[in-house]
């Protein structure tokens, strides 16, 4: 991994290791480094591990909150961190503590049901053949489809772009293109908050491995979806509904 990026993430790991017990450093450097060609039963098997130890370790919770707030409900007396003198107040939680039944959000729609396997293999010398124009299926006057399979990387993804053609989003005027550009940002902001819709969870298919954009520019209204493709045509169909009734 990059340097700077792996600085970055065993910093913030060595300040949790600093409240517990040495022996947590083995661990906690050891999180996230699971082996990728690791099977999923082995995968299974360090999830269940963790999540019994952190049912069996005392957790430390973090308050961040103006000093004024935190002298009031804080009961232990104040200390300073050594390095960065920053004030704060500790104290041990009590372990009189109610259990309360877990629950799980609901399932994501977007993740896939079966093994997202590549319809081919990775191709080790590509030729310029497989780097050719995309094929036109399709031209009956309302729209034109054009289609270009992937034989080279030997992923299960796919990338679909739409363009809807209009003059209204700035080819007579400029007025034009700056109300297009704030309608596409608007639109792209409100779909993205799950407080505004509830059609579809922007969030969930970004945790699936879905991405979606809006634009506008001089030919018209661009759409585009990209990620497995396994749940691709139902990210587009909600996205296309959640556009149309904004």
């Amino acid at each position: 991994p990059d340097v700077a990026n792996l600085a970055t993430a065993l910093a913030g790991k060595l300040q949790v290791v600093g409240w517990g017990a040495s022996e947590d450093l083995r661990d906690l450097l050891a999180l996230d480094r699971t082996p990728r060609d690791a099977s999923t039963d082995e995968r299974r098997r360090a999830v269940s591990e963790l999540l019994r130890e952190m049912n069996t370790n005392v957790p430390l919770v973090t308050v961040v909150a103006p000093q004024d707030e935190l002298q009031v409900a804080a009961k232990g007396a104040k200390k300073v961190e050594p390095i960065y003198k920053t004030p704060y107040f500790a104290e041990k939680l009590s372990e009189k503590v109610t259990s309360s039944q877990i629950k799980f959000p609901p399932v994501n729609p977007y993740i896939p049901d079966t093994d997202p396997k590549p319809k081919y293999a990775k191709k080790a010398k590509p030729t310029l053949k497989d780097f050719g124009p995309p094929t036109k299926l399709l031209d009956d006057g309302f729209g034109k489809l054009w289609f270009k399979e992937d034989r080279i990387f030997g992923v299960p993804r796919a990338a679909v772009l739409v363009l809807l053609r209009t003059e209204a989003t700035g080819s007579r005027s400029a007025a034009d293109a700056i109300h297009a550009r704030i309608w596409t940002r608007l639109a792209a902001d409100a779909l993205r908050d799950a407080d505004y819709q509830r059609e579809f969870d922007s969030y969930d298919a970004s945790l699936a491995g879905l991405e979606w954009t809006l634009g506008a520019g001089p030919r018209g209204v661009q759409l585009s979806f990209g990620g497995y493709d396994a749940k691709l045509p139902e990210l587009a169909e909600a996205v296309v509904s959640a556009v149309k009734g904004f």
